[in-house]
């Protein structure tokens, strides 16, 4: 056949028609699906391993000390939050610049608090919190509790 039987052979592959059935076409859409869902299932558990394990470095130091500072850091979002958003405080400009606002003096005097209660070595937070609580009326308890009843104020 030569040249013009290879171009023909190689024109008819080009054009070639596969039927198939109903059930090959659901039976390959659903192992595309199987594949798909397992790809995202390995991709979700590979992500969440790797946070979990970034957030157990983060909060898990092996220091005490350190690993109750970073769990502070983080968790004193929560009053800046709720001064802005209930109580109307402006947000602490972000390169925090000369003549600050009262939510910027707000954290300063929380730091200094929290750096007077660790240098001092007769203090720990437990004491802190008493204290707080025979001055001011409030306190805070963790565990199993009903609507607003975990902080207390007399």
């Amino acid at each position: 056949m030569g040249k013009n039987g290879a171009a023909l052979r190689a024109a008819k592959m080009k054009s070639t028609i596969y039927s198939f059935t109903r059930e090959q076409l659901l039976a390959h859409d659903k192992k595309i699906r199987e594949e798909f869902v397992e790809e995202y299932k390995r991709r979700a558990d590979e992500y969440i391993n790797e946070e979990w394990e970034r957030r157990r470095q983060t909060f898990a130091t092996g220091v005490p000390n350190d690993d109750f500072q970073v769990l502070l850091s983080y968790m004193l979002a929560i009053p800046v939050k709720v001064l802005a958003e209930q109580f109307g405080w402006k947000p602490c400009p972000k390169d925090r610049a000369p003549g600050r606002n009262k939510m910027a003096r707000f954290g300063d005097a929380v730091i200094a608090e929290i750096e007077g209660i660790c240098s001092n070595d007769n203090r720990d937070i437990m004491d802190y919190c008493r204290e707080v609580y025979d001055k001011y009326g409030m306190k805070f308890e963790y565990g199993e509790v009903t609507e607003n009843e975990n902080v207390k104020a007399d």
